[in-house]
């Protein structure tokens, strides 16, 4: 007696089979397809932490009076670059010193004005969990040195 092979059952279990491993696929390229687009989006700052809230002590540096305010000088000049690579004289009134925990670009904004962290400096660290200090590259103070403000920090 022979047997007959039931070949709806082999197809079904067949195609079971295919349509978990398509789904698998379609699952994978998906996951990649957004993780590209959200990459993406980090790298345009679609995702920018607007609104962070801390404060932040105040302080000023002027690389022309050289000593700790400026790493290198000659002739009496001061030719150092920030910490970022760029020209102190193209930031003046515009860049801070900041923490290394924030990147280079992080805008810190302050009383409305708006300052891009371009420096770092050895003493300008966190100070605790609620409290950064910052020092901002300016000709002339804008805050008695250690004032604390409130600062929306924007990365």
């Amino acid at each position: 007696m022979k047997r007959s092979l039931d070949y709806s059952a082999v197809k079904e279990e067949q195609y079971s089979q295919l349509s978990l491993s398509t789904l698998f696929v379609i699952a994978g390229v998906l996951l990649l397809v957004l993780y590209s687009l959200y990459a993406v989006m980090l790298e345009a700052g679609v995702f920018n932490q607007v609104g962070n809230q801390t404060r932040a002590k105040i302080s000023w540096y002027w690389p022309p009076l050289l000593g700790v305010n400026c790493a290198t000088a000659r002739n009496g000049e001061c030719v150092s670059r920030m910490a970022s690579g760029q020209p102190w004289q193209d930031w003046v009134g515009r860049a801070v010193a900041c923490p290394e925990e924030f990147p280079f670009g992080t805008v810190f904004v302050i009383d409305g004005r708006r300052w891009v962290c371009m420096d770092r400096g050895g003493a300008v660290k966190r100070v605790n969990s609620n409290l950064i200090w910052l020092d901002m590259l300016t000709s002339k103070p804008l805050y008695r040195y250690g004032t604390v403000v409130d600062v929306t920090i924007i990365r």
